[in-house]
């Protein structure tokens, strides 16, 4: 007798092309998964900024020394002053900050100014400066757009790292 006939499963039928409307759902969830990942990763910068390492240079014997060490401490405590006359030097800032012009008078330490220089080392018009409490470096903000000499200065929040970025 002759050997029964091999049976052959079927072949898998081909799958079928996915619907637009699946295909979009799925670059749908792709995007979500993207801005999930982006926000987290903005989140987890913001938390490193938060605790910042001690800058390097002569801004950072200054910040060290007002800090008692490389403490973590709020990104708030440093301002960066933009449109500053190219002639200022730490005196000024300090007497800007006195001033009553924007707000109260704001304490600050000449020793915890930081002029930056352009790559040729002529002064760039800006300047950091971190104050000793976060009341302070708020109370300081209310001088925005204040005027030095015949120039008008903005203040904006910083960090310690940007600072040393522009101390190199």
């Amino acid at each position: 007798p002759a050997p029964p006939a091999a049976t052959q499963a079927p072949a898998p039928a081909p799958a079928a092309a996915p619907a637009p409307m699946e295909v979009e759902m799925q670059q749908q969830q792709n995007q979500q998964q993207q801005i999930q990942q982006q926000q987290q990763q903005q989140q987890q910068q913001q938390q490193q900024q938060q605790t910042a390492p001690a800058p390097l240079g002569a801004l950072g014997a200054a910040l060290d020394g007002m800090s008692g060490g490389a403490k973590p401490r709020p990104a708030t405590l440093v301002l960066k002053m933009r449109g500053l006359p190219f002639d200022t030097d730490q005196g000024d800032i300090v007497n800007f900050f006195k001033g009553s012009e924007g707000g109260g008078p704001v304490h600050v330490n000449a020793d915890n100014v930081l002029m930056t220089l352009t790559q040729d080392g002529r002064p760039s018009g800006q300047a950091f400066v971190e104050f000793g409490t976060g009341e302070e470096a708020q109370a300081a903000l209310k001088k925005n757009k204040a005027s030095m000499g015949s120039r008008y200065v903005e203040l904006f929040p910083s960090s310690r790292e940007e600072a040393t970025r522009n101390a190199m």
